[in-house]
């Protein structure tokens, strides 16, 4: 057969809610969004970074500085996505987490606290699993505050980029094929 599997043998099959699965579909998820992303800014003096970055990278780092520096050895973050733009090239405008179970915790707690002292603008947490997209941002007191939950067939739209709109999950939660 070529494949070195013997006759009669079959490929194992990861089922949908599988532990396995669950990195797929984070991955897919962020990768649809980080295109749908791309699109959307196309033209605009802003860009979106998908972690990990290749070469150097946008780093948020626990002094509130973004570096050019290894997060391993630094203790900063990596988040899923971030968007760049021109006119404030040392942090990002907005920063996106895909949220998993093994992530939930972290993402909803941690991150949200660190990105809010960093004073990134605007914080969105994909929830997989619950099929919502969470929008915070800024206030007038530099606290985050929800300014948006959006499920599927509604539209997420960022309060500080007049370029996002986006459908909430069209095309996002597709079965990977991989």
């Amino acid at each position: 057969m070529g494949s070195g599997m013997s006759k009669g043998e079959h490929m194992p099959t990861v089922e949908p809610d599988a532990p396995e699965s669950t990195a797929r579909q984070h991955e897919h998820v962020r990768m649809a969004l980080a295109g749908a992303l791309t699109f959307a800014l196309a033209g605009s003096p802003c860009r979106v970074l998908a972690s990990p970055c290749v070469g150097p990278s946008v780093i948020l780092a626990n002094d509130a500085v973004c570096t050019l520096l290894d997060a391993s050895e630094h203790g900063g973050v990596q988040p899923d996505l971030a968007v760049i733009c021109e006119h404030e090239p040392r942090l990002p405008v907005l920063v996106v987490e895909v949220q998993t179970p093994d992530t939930l915790l972290r993402d909803t707690t941690r991150r949200l606290a660190l990105y809010e002292a960093l004073k990134v603008r605007e914080y969105w947490i994909v929830d997989v699993m619950g099929q919502l997209v969470h929008g915070f941002a800024l206030n007038h007191e530099e606290k985050y505050k929800l300014f948006q939950s959006a499920a599927p067939g509604e539209t997420m739209e960022s309060k500080i980029l007049p370029h996002v709109s986006l459908p909430a999950w069209e095309g996002w939660l597709t079965k990977p094929n991989c």
